[in-house]
This record gives C-alpha cells, sequence and structure tokens, in this order.
C-alpha cells in the first residue's frame, strides 16, 4: 500500500516543470521601455535652451569643485616633497604622487566624458543638436553654445 501512495506524488511533481516556461517569453517589453527615451520632450524651446544652460551651469560647478579638491591636494604633495630632505623617500614620495596624480586625471577626465554624453543627451532629448558620426552637428545655432 506504501508503493501505491508513492506514484501519485511523483505524477503531481513532473506537471509542475512546463509552467515556467510560458512565463520566459517577455522580449516583447524590452522595446517598449527603449522607445520613450527617443520621443523630443514637449517643452518650448526657450524652457529647453534654460535646462540645458542650468545643467552646464551644474557641470561646471561639478568640475570646478573637483579640481579645486584636487589643486589642494597637489599643495601638500609640493609642501610633502619640499619638507623631505631624504633623497631616496623623496623619490617614494614622488613615484606615489604621480600614481594619485594619475588617478586624478583619470576621475577628471571620467567625469568630462559622462558630463559630455548628459549634454548630449538632454540636447538630443529636446531637439536641439542631431549627432551624426558621433560629431556635433546643430540644426540650430543655440544662445548657449558658442
Amino acid at each position: 500500500t506504501s508503493s501505491g501512495g508513492s506514484p501519485p506524488k511523483k505524477k503531481a511533481a513532473a506537471p509542475a516543470q512546463p509552467k515556467p516556461k510560458p512565463k520566459q517569453s517577455t522580449p516583447q517589453q524590452k522595446p517598449i521601455q527603449s522607445k520613450p527615451k527617443e520621443k523630443k520632450s514637449e517643452v518650448s524651446e526657450e524652457e529647453a535652451i534654460e535646462k540645458v544652460q542650468d545643467l552646464r551651469k551644474k557641470q561646471h560647478k561639478e568640475l570646478m569643485d573637483v579640481l579645486e579638491v584636487e589643486q589642494t591636494n597637489e599643495a601638500e604633495r609640493e609642501k610633502k616633497l619640499s619638507e623631505c630632505k631624504n633623497e631616496e623617500e623623496k623619490n617614494k614620495l614622488d613615484a606615489q604622487f604621480g600614481k594619485e596624480r594619475s588617478k586624478a586625471a583619470e576621475r577628471i577626465m571620467k567625469l568630462s566624458d559622462e558630463h559630455e554624453k548628459v549634454l548630449q543627451d538632454t540636447l538630443k532629448k529636446y531637439g536641439l543638436v542631431e549627432i551624426k558620426n558621433e560629431q556635433r552637428q546643430f540644426q540650430k545655432q543655440p544662445a548657449y553654445y558658442p
């Protein structure tokens, strides 16, 4: 009698496996999510230009803050090097500072690249720029861009 009770349990587990397969067919949702990004914003040209100007000001301030910190760091590096009397220690510090400068330069370039991408995306969003072959081609000559 115990063997008669076991087979129904095995059969009950088998039909549960095919059910997850229909849930896997979701590729139709991906194009729907990417299409709204392509639509132009519903703001006037003046509002769009103002938004881009605000973005540029914010980006400029962010970059200036980073540069100010790095300028302070560089002044501290120079001070440490000038105070160092041991030539071997000076060489170690110089190598360390070179690495720090390199990392700082990479951070600044990365930030600058991110800013440029956000700016281009924003200009495109508002229909103020057309990008062809990775070169900016303005449809209109905006007042905020010399």
